[in-house]
């Protein structure tokens, strides 16, 4: 037995509204795309990573915006990064949803951009 929704059978296509969060100051209230704020952070941490790249590291702590796990005092050793899905340089909107730091003796650290805000 098959049945249609009523966005099926229109034609219509379903999208996802944008996240967004919202500030307010009083009695106003503005409520910013959490996608323009995830770019500009992206931005600067891509940024402070390139400048990092082939130079050895620690890191302090690190907890998962998922909370899963937390590192404490790792070495990464000849730092190199990966983004995922590949970088497409001459895209000004592009937005890696993993950000993979590789270190000697395969160490890494993945981070997630879904949980980047600045």
């Amino acid at each position: 037995m098959t049945t249609l929704s009523l966005f099926e059978q229109a034609g219509v296509a379903v999208a996802e509204p944008e996240p967004t969060t919202e500030y307010r100051l009083g009695n106003r209230v503005v409520q910013i795309p959490l996608r323009k704020k995830r770019r500009e952070a992206c931005k600067r941490l891509m940024g402070i990573l390139a400048e990092l790249e082939g130079k050895d590291i620690y890191i302090g702590s690190y907890e998962a915006g998922g909370r899963h796990f937390w590192i404490n005092n790792l070495k990464l050793a000849r730092l190199q990064l990966e983004w995922h899905p590949l970088r497409l340089k001459h895209d000004p909107n592009y937005i890696p949803s993993v950000i993979v730091l590789w270190g000697s003796r395969a160490a890494q650290v993945r981070i997630f951009t879904d949980y980047l805000v600045a």
